[in-house]
């Protein structure tokens, strides 16, 4: 709807930018329209299906259907439109009469005024906001900002939501007793017309630009922005940066009075906006002559010439015209006619790169490292696109070449990747020979694996590293260990680079004291043994005694003694081992090298008998440790009796001598035995007289035995006291064992290095040991024996006898399951059991022990306690459960 003259500029250029820029539909209505007038509308209106949307009508009641035609297309500009003002710290809201009749809503806690506009329209809305300047700023000639901030938000034509604020709006600054003029610039085109800063459409006053955005200033007079009221001011305008008045020299005449005290005067300016546009022209190959062409929006604007490379400029362009922000493109006219695009733009510049043909090549081999495959692919790369590719075989001897073009459109040389085809197990690598040549290089990946467990034949270690080996190189390792099981496994590529399968070898990394086999199993797997080769020597040491004196066996009636050839056994368990032999009084051997750990892992536990001597008894003490292993074996010459017997007389005889040293002289005693009617004849070993005869005062030589001598009688003789009835013999009383309490000797042996140790723990079988050694000789006689029903005690075991011996007496005893455990510790209430039983019991006092009652030893424990041999600790305990010390054994023994 025309506002004015048709034919005005601005109606047409306004209607060309809205169906231009913004696809908008133009309609056009006429009033009373003569002349050329109607031809004019028509022209700017969008034409449906060849008709324009034109009306011409002759009143309102024509023009009424036009306007309800076309009403559901009319848009507001701004809708939904919401005011604030923010008061600023110097004013405070005023609500008084008569200036109680502001509009809005104040929020006294923000300070704000918020008005609903509702519909933003073509005509200006005015609305009043009464404020009062605080008394504190009450001062003359100061220019006080009456708002802090200014909001407008609302809907725009296109349905967004929109937002200016007090820099696009403007707001007022005032002055006590003076006034202010505000001076703003609106930007319009060359013709006058009003334009958008930024597109530089065509725009309605009511949506005009201030620019620069949010500038405004104070006008000045006589140096002061503070203005008389009621005085009539020329205002000059200083025009910002960029811009020049449309109308140049211009002021305007402004009077400030107390109706308007702050006035607002506006100037239009032109933007003085200009560009240079460069063009780069580079050639990549032999330079020739180019033309380039300058275009604004599309239009031809200028032309140059340029030969080789260098640069043009196109200098003092308008940037706008009055459609807005001209868009300026260059083309290159090549001289075989030829037309190209320039990359770039005006702001940047332009660049022109005519690119070379030239080609480059890549000559390609292939080597196998692995077997050799049937053929390979390889390609010539640029970034994702392939270029060339070829393929090698036999045929072409492995070799092949790839081309293409040296530079790309930009003209920038290409560099070329060159890639391979993947090839199933093959790694590919692509090298740059030094002639300018490539070798492709395939090695097979394939893998082989091995499966590596551990057995230990000895002690268990922390770890064991296994090898893959190809010949000197280790291909890969693992740690065998208890956390994976002693399980692992090791990979190693299938072939060498010749292509051969490679024949690997599994070792293991060397181990302390133990020797390794590596075992292929025939499942594949490898079992990797390690034997454990730890050696120790046992040391036998011979010793010779008769009651602590060391002794030379007499075999013979020889002038001269003869110690005899002995055989040492070494047994573990019931296996004989080794054996030597100690010939012509040899006093030492050794067993060498015997393995320390049996294939489960245990130590082994090694005991050495002798072969028996007539009339010694051997003690075998150890193996003791130390570092070595040492037994020690004391030889102690045996004492027998020689018991005579009355063979059917009367009478007692006794051998005061007794008992005889194995191999000593024996004097035959005189008779005192009676017979009623026989005669004595003399004595013989056998009661028949079968045996060897003895004359009174003969002697022989004491055997390895007891002999009984038996008295012969022979009918007739006198002899008295023969005859009559039988003598009645009483069973005597087996006595308790009786130990040696008067002759002091040595009972317990110390360790080879030549210490006692007394707080090491003692165990039962030296207990025992120690107690058989101080039983009387009498006692021990009455009660030997080698016999003991102790399944953990084996009859060549050198604590043997002693045990046996004592159990025969009574004194020590086993556990439930049948065992007597001689390496085990003993405890104090076993120790003080066996010293108990050596004498009667004594519970005539109560314990003061405060730990045994109940205990199945109180009995003896309250007897040696009652008779001093035991103590027990400060806090009134015994501790029968702990074992006792070498060195509390020995206070009690003594």
């Amino acid at each position: 709807m025309s506002d004015g003259e048709p034919n005005e500029g601005f109606g047409t250029a306004q209607a060309a930018e809205l169906m231009n820029v913004h696809n908008a539909t133009i309609y056009t209505v006429g009033i009373q329209l003569t002349g050329s007038a109607p031809d004019a509308l028509k022209n700017i209106s969008t034409y449906v299906n060849g008709q324009p949307l034109y009306q011409n009508v002759t009143n309102m009641s024509d023009l009424a259907p036009v306007l309800n035609a076309i009403a559901e297309d009319i848009k507001l500009a701004g809708t939904a439109a919401v005011f604030k003002d923010f008061i600023s710290e110097y004013f405070e809201y005023y609500n008084v009469a008569p200036y109680n009749t502001g509009d809005g809503t104040y929020d006294p806690i923000l300070e704000v005024v918020t008005i609903s506009v509702g519909n933003i329209n073509k005509v200006p809305d005015t609305y009043k906001i009464y404020v009062q300047l605080k008394a504190e700023y009450w001062l003359e000639d100061q220019i006080y900002p009456t708002n802090e901030d200014i909001h407008l938000d609302y809907i725009d034509v296109d349905g967004e939501p929109a937002h200016k604020d007090k820099f696009e709006i403007g707001h007022p600054d005032l002055s006590v007793g003076f006034g202010t003029i505000t001076v703003k610039y609106v930007l319009v085109n060359e013709v006058g017309q009003y334009i958008d800063s930024e597109t530089g459409v065509l725009v309605d006053y009511a949506f005009r630009d201030f620019v620069p955005a949010g500038y405004s200033h104070l006008f000045e007079y006589g140096g002061s922005t503070s203005l008389e009221v009621e005085q009539t001011y020329t205002v000059t305008p200083s025009v910002p940066a960029g811009y020049t008045l449309y109308q140049p020299g211009e002021t305007i005449t402004q009077e400030v009075s107390w109706d308007n005290t702050n006035p607002t005067v506006e100037f239009k300016v032109v933007r003085i906006d200009t560009v240079d546009i460069t063009v780069t022209k580079t050639w990549i190959g032999t330079p020739g002559t180019i033309t380039i062409d300058l275009y604004a929006n599309g239009v031809l604007h200028d032309s140059k010439d340029l030969t080789g490379e260098g640069t043009v400029t196109f200098d003092n362009l308008p940037k706008f015209d009055s459609n807005g922000e001209i868009s300026y493109t260059v083309t290159e006219t090549t001289s075989d006619g030829t037309q190209l695009s320039a990359g770039g733009n005006a702001g940047d510049g332009f660049t022109f790169t005519n690119v070379s043909n030239e080609k480059v090549e890549f000559t390609v081999n292939k080597e196998w490292l692995g077997p050799v495959g049937e053929s390979a692919t390889v390609k010539l790369i640029d970034g994702e696109t392939e270029v060339d590719s070829v393929e090698l075989n036999a045929e072409n001897n492995w070799t092949g070449t790839l081309e293409g073009p040296k530079y790309d459109e930009e003209g920038n040389e290409i560099e070329y990747d060159i890639v391979e085809v993947e090839i199933d197990n093959y790694d590919s690598e692509v090298v740059e020979n030094q002639d300018g040549t490539f070798t492709v290089k395939n090695t097979n990946n394939e893998k082989v694996e091995f499966r590596v467990n551990k057995e230990w034949l000895g002690p268990i270690g922390e770890s064991a590293t296994i090898k893959l080996m190809d010949g000197e190189t280790e291909v890969d390792s693992v740690e065998l260990n208890a956390e994976n099981n002693w399980i692992g496994t090791l990979k190693g590529p299938k072939y060498d680079e010749e292509g051969n399968e490679i024949e690997y070898a599994i070792v293991e990394e060397e181990i302390d004291n133990y020797d390794s086999e590596v075992v292929d199993n025939e499942n594949g797997s490898f079992t990797i043994i390690n034997t454990n080769n730890e050696t120790v020597d046992i040391y036998v040491y011979k010793y010779w005694d008769d009651n602590g004196e060391e002794q030379q066996l007499e075999l013979f009636s020889t002038e001269e003694g003869v110690k005899p050839t002995i055989t040492f056994r070494l047994w573990v368990g019931d296996t004989e081992i080794d054996s030597i032999t100690l010939e012509n009084g040899e006093l030492e051997g050794v067993f060498k090298d015997k393995p320390v750990y049996d294939l489960e892992g245990n130590r082994i536990n090694y005991a050495i008998t002798e072969d028996s001597i007539p009339g010694y008894a051997a003690d075998i003490y150890g193996p003791f440790e130390d570092g070595d292993l040492y037994v020690e074996i004391i030889n102690t010459i045996q004492k027998f009796n020689v018991y005579y017997n009355a063979n059917g007389g009367s009478g007692t005889m006794n051998d005061e001598n007794n008992p005889y040293k194995y191999n000593s002289s024996v004097t035959v005693l005189a008779n005192t035995f009676t017979r009623s009617n026989y005669r004595f004849i003399g004595w013989n070993t056998a009661a028949n007289g079968s045996g060897t005869s003895y004359a009174v005062g003969a002697t022989f030589t004491m055997p390895a035995h007891d002999v009984t001598l038996y008295a012969q009688w022979q009918s007739g003789g006198g002899g008295g006291g023969g005859g009559g009835g039988g003598t009645i013999i009483e069973e005597p009383e087996v006595p308790l064992a009786e130990l040696e309490k008067f002759d002091h000797f040595a009972y317990i042996i110390g360790y080879p290095e030549g210490d006692i140790r007394p707080l090491n723990n003692i165990t039962r079988e030296e207990v025992a040991m120690i107690f058989y050694r101080l039983l009387t000789d009498e006692s021990r006689n009455q009660l030997l024996s080698d016999v003991n029903p102790f399944t953990d005690v084996e009859g060549n075991r050198w604590s043997n006898r002693a045990i046996s011996t004592l159990y025969n007496a009574g004194i020590i005893s086993g556990y439930p399951d049948g065992t007597f455990r001689p390496s085990a510790p003993i405890t104090r209430a076993e120790f003080a059991t066996i010293a108990a039983k050596f004498d009667n019991l004594d519970l005539g006092i109560p314990s003061e022990f405060t730990d045994i009652a109940g205990h199945w030893a109180e009995r003896y424990i309250t007897s040696a306690e009652n008779k001093g041999w035991v103590q027990g600790y400060p806090d009134m305990t015994f501790k029968p459960e702990q074992d006792i010390t070498r060195a509390e054994a020995m206070t009690l023994i003594n």
